[in-house]
């Protein structure tokens, strides 16, 4: 989608969703760049869980 002058030109989208990411993921593993940017456990003991 895009704005040209007064008018928004929606377009069919050509790839399919997440093409490509399978070979990009790999290549980011590779070059060591797959970690985690934010943990992935809860350490906040402030308080308790009811189940």
């Amino acid at each position: 989608m895009e704005v040209q002058g007064k008018e928004i030109v929606i377009r069919r989208i050509e790839k399919k969703p997440r093409e490509g990411w399978a070979e990009a993921c790999a290549a980011m593993h590779e070059r060591g760049e797959d970690e985690l940017l934010i943990s992935d456990t809860l350490e906040d003991t402030s308080f308790e869980w009811e189940w």
